[in-house]
């Protein structure tokens, strides 16, 4: 089955301070796996950001977040373009009283591709049970 990956659980992986032995575990199990890994197109400009904020932010040298955006895109992530994805997002923004409909992208994606959910996030996690996707929570 496919694994919609969002933008916490994947920077768990690309940034040394967030990888944790369990994390890497986890990823390279999934990599080896050859689940289709799948979200939404926000993915890669939120993991961009985050890595650019970091790097700002001194906790990644320039070659480091160089490394990690190279990475990014480099990663076997098939993007989800259905445009009935926003819909979908804005939808269950609503369902969950969300003021705004990114994290809801994710859900959207994963019910498209008929596909299980990775995150860090708990909120999303809870959401994603709620709406019988099969989701798997990843601690840092």
């Amino acid at each position: 089955m496919p694994v919609c990956v969002d933008a916490s659980a994947l920077l768990a992986w690309l940034l040394p301070y967030q990888r944790s032995a369990h994390v890497r575990r986890s990823w390279l199990h999934l990599l080896a796996s050859g689940e289709r890994l799948v979200a939404p197109p926000l993915l890669l400009a939120e993991c961009t950001s985050v890595i650019r904020e970091a790097s700002f932010g001194d906790l990644l040298t320039p070659a480091q977040a160089a490394q990690a955006v190279a990475d990014l895109v480099e990663l076997p992530v098939r993007l989800v373009t259905d445009r009935s994805l926003y819909i979908r997002a804005f939808d269950l923004a609503a369902r969950f009283q969300l003021r705004r409909a990114y994290d809801t992208q994710y859900l959207a994606a994963a019910e498209i591709e008929k596909s299980g959910l990775l995150t860090v996030d708990r909120s999303l996690y809870q959401q994603a049970l709620e709406l019988g996707i099969g989701a798997e929570l990843l601690a840092p």
